[in-house]
């Protein structure tokens, strides 16, 4: 050992630390995924935003037509294409709640809002009774 440069020790002794480090994270972050898909695969109850719902913690561990109850909140301020990732999942009961007098969705695209898909689904249910 006492020929080896010390500058190559500390480099293989700092890489031995990043290496270490990046394990760590791996093995924490696959724990933390195998937890979540616990918790997902055993919950009565699920709360998520309707983006993270096709997150594949939820789409991997909940069978489509599994869910008895789907309530979206603020319905009224979400686009008819938000609301499909949640609905993907094939409810058998859906309820939206939201009040539309208040604030109405937001889309920032110009060509989806000339494609119409600036309104809320609730937007559309009510307009067309």
């Amino acid at each position: 050992l006492e020929s080896i440069n010390s500058k190559l020790l500390i480099q293989l002794y700092e890489l031995s630390l990043i290496y270490h480090i990046i394990s760590c994270y791996i093995q924490s972050n696959y724990l933390s995924n195998y937890l979540l898909s616990n918790v997902v695969t055993n919950s009565q109850l699920i709360f998520s935003t309707m983006v993270s719902a096709g997150s594949s913690i939820i789409t991997n561990n909940i069978n489509s037509g599994s869910i008895d109850v789907l309530i979206v909140d603020e319905a009224s301020q979400s686009i008819e294409p938000e609301l499909v990732i949640p609905i993907s999942m094939i409810p058998n009961n859906l309820i939206l709640i939201g009040d539309p007098c208040q604030l109405s969705s937001t889309l920032l695209s110009q060509l989806s809002n000339k494609l119409s898909l600036n309104h809320s689904t609730m937007d559309r249910l009510l307009s067309n009774n």
